[in-house]
């Protein structure tokens, strides 16, 4: 049952004024009424008098019919006809319409969320249940587009929405009894493909190593085949064959944690790469200090061949004289 909310001030607002006009249409009459009623029967004429006032609670508006004048109120109140109940207890079709109208967009999407098996697999189309579930709300998507749920989300959906039911659609995939995969441990390269692709985390395994399925968890999804290098996933039936309300809320959870675990990875990964961005700066020079260092390195160049230089003036000082050259013999 969609949850009611009151009606927004905008119709709040339309209901006063319509409120207020049907009230001076229908109170000058009746004010009109009243004091005929109340000079007749102050009179002298007594029968007439009397005569008048009988006639006068025929008229259409009095005061003795309290209902007669207090029912243009109504439409002060916002709207009670919206939670209206029959004698039965249930509440009449249109005014589950109206009430499935004022549920707000992503209330409406949980509902309908809720009614989904939860498997993840994506033959809807979409990345997931809930996207499916918003894609519905928004009115962008059919309520056949679910083979695992088959004919039973099917009616659940029609009946949740008041439409008529329809035939699942070939286009998304046939329906089939419950199914989990299962590992070929022997075959197993230890890949960890499949456990990138799982949207519940029922894989277990690291890399290369042997990875196994975590049956109870499993949703059958198939999502693990494609990936798989060595085809050593294979799907076998599930029991119970079909999903229940209990099974489709656990892996809802798993696969928000999922999801939440991805995203906090992510995070993680951004800010490990901006502080290393953030250090990379920071241990690249600026202008001024290359300048400098150029300039540094300059000075110890210069400072280098003067000590050269003056090295090779001392030796040069120290060198004893050459020998006069003798007469040629």
């Amino acid at each position: 049952m969609p949850a009611l909310r009151s009606p927004s001030l905008l119709i709040r607002l339309a209901a006063l004024l319509s409120g207020i006009l049907l009230l001076s249409v229908l109170l000058p009459p009746a004010w009109a009424a009243f004091q005929e009623r109340t000079v007749s029967g102050t009179g002298s004429d007594g029968p007439r008098g009397n005569r008048r006032r009988k006639s006068g609670t025929n008229h259409l508006f009095h005061f003795r019919s309290p209902e007669n004048v207090v029912c243009p109120l109504f439409l002060l109140v916002p709207f009670p006809g919206f939670y209206r109940i029959d004698r039965r207890g249930r509440r009449s079709h249109i005014h589950e319409v109206i009430a499935l109208s004022q549920v707000e967009p992503d209330s409406l999407a949980e509902q309908l969320d809720a009614l989904l098996p939860q498997t993840q697999c994506r033959q809807c189309g979409f990345a997931g249940c809930h996207p499916y579930a918003e894609a519905i709300a928004a009115g962008q998507a059919d309520i056949n587009q679910c083979p695992p749920g088959g004919e039973t989300v099917i009616q659940a959906l029609a009946a949740f929405l008041h439409r008529a039911p329809k035939p699942l659609n070939p286009k998304h995939g046939v329906h089939k009894p419950r199914q989990v995969a299962v590992i070929d441990e022997q075959a197993c390269i230890g890949c960890t493909l499949c456990i990138q692709v799982c949207p519940v985390d029922a894989i277990l395994g690291a890399a290369k190593q042997l990875h196994t399925v975590i049956a109870q968890e499993c949703t059958g999804c198939e999502l693990c085949l494609p990936p798989c290098p060595v085809d050593c996933i294979t799907l076998q039936p599930a029991y119970p064959p079909e999903w229940d309300k209990q099974r489709a809320d656990r892996a809802r959870r798993r696969h928000v944690a999922r999801l939440a675990r991805l995203e906090r990875d992510r995070q993680e990964k951004e800010i490990r790469l901006r502080s290393k961005t953030t250090a990379r700066a920071a241990s690249v020079p600026s202008r001024d200090e290359l300048k400098q260092a150029i300039q540094a390195a300059v000075a110890r160049v210069k400072a280098k061949k003067a000590a050269l230089a003056i090295q090779d003036a001392i030796a040069a000082a120290l060198a004893p004289p050459d020998p006069p050259a003798g007469p040629d013999h």
